[in-house]
């Protein structure tokens, strides 16, 4: 479970035990289903949750919360957002793609023709200059080179680079966790 301070997300319509269950309805069949939770906490945080065992995350949900999404136990705990993922690779879209990086794990298109290629977020941090120029001018007054979170990518040749995305990545429904 990873806490995201509820005011640096974007604002999220409420949604329904309803619409929650409507949405269940379409993929209740898929053999490989699971569930993203994003769940508001007492104190203004927000839970993103993950089960790989979505049915019963479902059943669990149907039990525990409200028609409104709120859990009938402490109405400051309530579902905020939902995702369900399928498939073996349980794919989903680049939002989660973004919202996984963050909470340090791998992802990847089924998409990208290489094997074994990824994405990761690198947080800030700072490094020894390697030039110098980066030594000149770069580094601060510890003689390191600060710089900002970035998304890399381990290329097919197993090599690091910094990585934007694409529109077709953007768009792409085929992002998937990547667990080995």
């Amino acid at each position: 479970m990873e806490k995201t301070n509820i005011d640096d997300l974007p604002e999220i319509p409420r949604i329904t035990k309803a619409k929650f269950m409507e949405r269940y309805e379409q993929v209740k069949d898929s053999e490989n289903l699971a569930v993203n939770l994003f769940i508001h906490m007492p104190d203004d945080c927000v839970e993103i949750i993950f089960n790989p065992r979505g049915h019963n995350k479902v059943e669990y949900v149907d039990k525990t919360y409200d028609e409104n999404l709120m859990h009938k136990g402490c109405e400051d705990i309530y579902i905020i957002d939902f995702e369900f993922l399928t498939d073996k690779l349980l794919e989903y879209g680049f939002d989660s793609a973004l919202k996984v990086i963050q909470r340090g794990k791998r992802v990847a298109r089924r998409g990208w023709n290489g094997k074994n290629m990824f994405i990761y977020l690198v947080p800030e941090g700072k490094y020894d200059p390697c030039t110098k120029a980066a030594a000149k001018y770069c580094a601060n007054e510890d003689g390191k080179v600060p710089y900002g979170a970035y998304i890399a990518m381990k290329t097919v040749d197993g090599t690091v680079v910094p990585w934007l995305a694409s529109q077709t990545d953007m768009l792409s429904r085929d992002w998937y966790t990547v667990y080995e």
